[in-house]
């Protein structure tokens, strides 16, 4: 009998009760021999080894139903305690070929053998002890004479028999004797009483078994099992269907709770963490009755679907909510029970999930009720809900840890929740956790990372313009000769924050974009009073405002914009931050983050129209991100001559000294031909995006790509790298090779007029 419960005593226990019974057997055995009975006590014997044969299962349960209790009881009347103790052995030998092979071992079957041979040899003995009747040689002339010593007998059976089982299931569940008792064995007393009547009238009226009496008794017995057949046949499918109906209940509870963890993408785990603690603490509290459990367990589950109703604007806002959207987030609890109510639960859900915002004191919503008005299981749900949501990460602050949280709540006992609750929660607090305990979800980014580590990146420098009227004018011949043809990165930015503004309003406004790495995001553009502390800003992903909402893939509205811009925030004075993710189909390319001043919220009527526009800023986003360099079509002569003109003044100028240019440049030729001219121009337009690709959208502003001719171009930089800096990046644009028609040659140019040599080549 396997189990990972037992004590020392249970295991004692559980190989006493075989050893009395095989010792109260061989007792019965020897005075048996000593004093044989007459034949008609085997005649009674072999009644029960056949009807011993014919048993039924009771569906739910361990035991089995058996029809062979009236010949047990008759031959333990007629011919004594050793005869029945014998009769009974016989039973229990039959009945064990009737079990499973998995419970047919050999420490089992002594066991039950154990169990009916003690309980009708103790059972006998009060009979006979009560009646004064000598057991050698039993006498019963009426019924009168022996009706209530023969109810102790039978009651004393089936407590001893049953108890024993139920104390050796308690040792192997490691649950309560008396409840294994209670919903196990406790109904079958009416079929030993049953057999004890039948017993009564074979004692009293035959004397021998003829067939006269089998005609009587035996149909007797032939209607119990056939009754025990079909009711515990039909309970058996009741017990199925019903099986069948609670899975399905059960597995639409799933579905709900997921589709809410899925939208709650804040608390994502938060209810099942939460149903774990419920249940625990509902134990510990001393609750046993199952419906309130089923409820408590189920509620914990649902106790947040009226959150389907709350928009995510609202409901996965890291900060603080505005008193209008709290107002809103105020009403999910009663929304949630009026979805729940049209449920016929079989147990009492929704008033859980209606009042688990309610407070000990009354300040609590939606009704504001108190003390012990609120439901039990909705005084445990707040507890629980409090404590896991405090040991949980959130974008606006890290999860705090056990000590603290418990602290909080006993700060809060007696006011927002009941003492006893709490005072459960603190005593079982270790094994709740162990019980509870489940995998913190990282925030991570939605987008597939690159296929090729980034090249290492020059050491950036600031970047000085002495010349601006130079560098403005490669810019102007940008627009006027592009190649390939786009507008610069920045035009793209500058005239998409113009256009916002027309829709919204708000101070600043940031472009940010996904690092090489994938792990952060850095602020591509910025336009506004922090546009100078926020130059060149990094947020890893899945933290702060905007890294929270890149990875998560979830605008925000009209958050803190102290998560993204600390100290900065409080210096320009901005104070409100609504961050949207930027989604090419499956990947994240950035996010679009509008930082206000007080006042300045955005409004619902604003957040559609942004909303509807966020595909095709990220398309045109990514778009310029693949052409973010400044790119002049140099094969006209009076755009050559004009660039010519520009570059020579740039890479000439003297920025620390003489011998230091301000600038460098790289010759690119791309030579090899194809039989398809288009094809061949196609190519070569990739080869010159891989080699643009290679500058960081930080840069993009400060490096010039010419295209001097088929297969030509030159790369400079205007931002002091220098000449092998220059090299580096380019060189990876070989990997592409394989794919291309060409053969990559780069040659440094080192002053301005190797330029002006090599664009009038």
């Amino acid at each position: 009998m396997p189990g990972t419960h037992r004590t020392p005593s249970g295991r004692a226990y559980l190989w006493a009760v075989p050893v009395a019974g095989l010792l109260t057997l061989a007792w019965a055995i020897w005075d048996v021999r000593e004093h044989p009975p007459s034949n008609y006590w085997l005649a009674l014997a072999v009644l029960t080894a056949f009807t011993g044969s014919f048993t039924v299962k009771v569906p739910g349960m361990v035991a089995r139903l058996s029809v062979s209790e009236p010949f047990v009881f008759a031959a333990t009347l007629l011919f004594g305690p050793a005869a029945g103790t014998i009769t009974v052995a016989i039973d229990a030998c039959v009945m064990s070929l009737r079990l499973m092979p998995s419970l047919r071992t050999p420490h089992r079957v002594l066991f039950n053998i154990g169990t009916l041979v003690v309980s009708v040899s103790v059972s006998s003995g009060v009979f006979f002890a009560l009646t004064g009747i000598d057991h050698r040689a039993p006498q019963y002339p009426s019924l009168n004479d022996f009706i209530w010593p023969l109810y102790v007998f039978t009651a004393c059976c089936f407590f001893i028999n049953s108890g024993l089982v139920a104390l050796a299931l308690s040792v192997e569940r490691g649950k309560s004797p008396f409840e294994i008792w209670r919903q196990q064995f406790m109904w079958l007393s009416v079929n030993y009483f049953a057999g004890g009547s039948v017993a009564a009238l074979i004692v009293v009226y035959a004397r021998t078994v003829d067939l006269a009496i089998l005609g009587i008794v035996i149909p007797l017995v032939a209607i119990s099992y056939l009754t025990f057949r079909t009711t515990l046949g039909r309970l058996d499918d009741a017990n199925r269907h019903l099986s069948e109906v609670n899975t399905l209940y059960l597995s639409t509870i799933e579905t709900l709770a997921m589709a809410i963890d899925a939208k709650d993408q804040v608390t994502h785990g938060h209810i099942r963490r939460v149903q774990r603690y419920a249940v625990g603490l509902a134990r510990a509290l001393g609750i046993r009755d199952e419906r309130q459990l089923r409820a408590i367990e189920a509620a914990a589950l649902l106790h947040d679907m009226g959150k389907l109703a709350i928009p995510e604007f609202i409901l996965n806002k890291p900060g603080k909510l505005t008193p209008s959207e709290f107002s809103v987030m105020k009403t999910h609890a009663a929304l949630g029970a009026d979805i729940l109510s049209s449920i016929r639960f079989p147990y009492p859900v929704v008033p859980i999930v209606r009042y688990h915002h309610e407070n000990w004191d009354g300040t609590g919503y939606p009704e504001g009720i108190r003390g012990a008005d609120i439901p039990i299981g909705a005084r445990i749900l707040s507890v629980v809900d409090c404590y896991d949501a405090l040991t949980s990460d959130r974008p606006y602050r890290p999860a705090m840890d056990a000590d603290q949280a418990i602290d909080i709540l006993t700060q809060r006992r007696g006011k927002m929740y009941d003492p006893l609750v709490v005072d459960a929660f603190v005593r079982a607090h270790a094994t709740l956790c162990v019980q509870a305990d489940a995998d913190k979800v990282p925030a991570v980014l939605l987008g597939p990372p690159q296929e090729h580590p980034p090249a290492s990146s020059p050491s950036q420098t600031e970047i000085l313009t002495p010349h601006a009227a130079p560098l403005q004018s490669l810019r102007l011949l940008a627009c006027l000769a592009p190649f390939p043809s786009a507008p610069p990165l920045r035009s793209v930015c500058l005239q998409l924050v113009d256009s916002l503004r027309a829709i919204a309003t708000f101070d600043t406004a940031a472009l940010f974009v996904v690092s090489e790495q994938s792990t952060e995001i850095e602020a591509l553009f910025v336009e506004g009073s922090a546009a100078a502390a926020m130059a060149s800003a990094r947020i890893p992903v899945g933290e702060q405002l905007t890294g929270w909402v890149t990875a998560h893939r979830t605008s925000v509205w009209n958050s803190d914009a102290a998560l993204d811009l600390s100290s900065v925030a409080s210096k320009a004075a901005l104070v409100l931050g609504s961050s949207m993710p930027l989604c090419v189909n499956d990947t994240v390319v950035g996010a679009l983050t509008l930082y206000g001043q007080a006042g300045q919220e955005v409004t619902v009527e604003q957040r559609r129209a942004l909303e509807s526009l966020l595909p095709t800023i990220a398309a045109t986003l990514s778009d310029a991100l693949q052409r973010p360099w400044v790119s002049i079509d140099c094969r006209p002569l009076h755009i050559r001559d004009a660039a010519l003109a520009a570059m020579d003044s740039l890479l000439s100028h003297n920025r620390l000294s003489s011998a230091q240019a301000f600038g460098s440049a790289l010759a690119i030729t791309m030579d090899g031909e194809t039989p398809d001219t288009q094809r061949t121009q196609l190519s070569f337009d990739s080869a010159v995006r891989y080699v643009a690709t290679l500058l960081s959208p930080r840069n993009a502003d400060n490096r010039c790509v010419l295209r001097l001719g088929h297969g030509h171009l030159i790369l400079c930089a205007l931002d002091g790298a220098s000449t092998d800096a220059l090299v580096a990046e380019a060189e990876v644009a070989t990997r592409v090779r394989s794919l291309l028609p060409f053969t990559f040659s780069m040659t440094p140019v080192g002053t301005s007029l190797e330029l002006q040599d090599r664009v009038r080549r």
